[in-house]
């Protein structure tokens, strides 16, 4: 079986360069899959196991909001807050593709206000609340980092929940034999 071909032209290299793209880890992950499927063997990625549902204990419930315990555990939030140690990670990320295009992260959620700009008030109340500054970190992908960035600025996000982000690292999906996996 000929190893499939990985080649990426240049200006696509260029734009995936600027997130963190690696040719060589791609050509490790391509050859991953290849060498077992090549000897007849089984994906490496399928699932090997069983996969079994939630049971009863596996997730628990926060107190009852006003409750002794949950007035007790915002106020160990509060005063973790004030030391710095709270931040707000938004994963913002993704290939901006379920919603037509548009990055989610700066569609209008309630009237003109977009997710961002509503997860940032609340960030920025929880901040006021506790006198403390919470940063803010979104991670982008490269689909959705310039213009989430760009929106951003245009809401002048920041006060107590100052907002810094880094965008994912970037590969490209190979199919199911190892080579690029392409669309029209």
């Amino acid at each position: 079986m000929p190893a499939p071909s990985l080649e990426l032209d240049p200006a696509t290299l260029a734009e995936l360069g600027r997130f963190g793209f690696d040719p060589v880890q791609l050509e490790t992950f391509a050859a991953r899959v290849m060498a077992p499927v090549a000897a007849g063997g089984a994906d490496p990625n399928l699932v090997r196991g069983a996969i079994t549902p939630l049971v009863e204990g596996d997730v628990r419930q926060l107190p009852a909001a006003g409750s002794a315990e949950a007035t007790r555990l915002a106020a160990l939030g509060r005063d973790a807050a004030r030391r710095g140690e709270v931040g707000a990670g938004v994963l913002a990320g993704g290939m901006a593709t379920r919603f037509g295009g548009v990055v989610k992260a700066i569609v209008p959620a309630i009237g003109p206000h977009s997710f961002l700009a509503l997860k940032h008030a609340d960030v920025a109340a929880r901040a006021r609340e506790a006198g403390a500054v919470i940063p803010m970190l979104l991670m982008t992908s490269y689909a959705t980092h310039d213009r989430t960035l760009a929106h951003v600025a245009e809401l002048g996000l920041g006060g107590p929940a100052p907002v810094a982000s880094f965008p994912q690292f970037v590969s490209v999906r190979l199919g199911p034999g190892g080579g690029l996996f392409r669309q029209a």
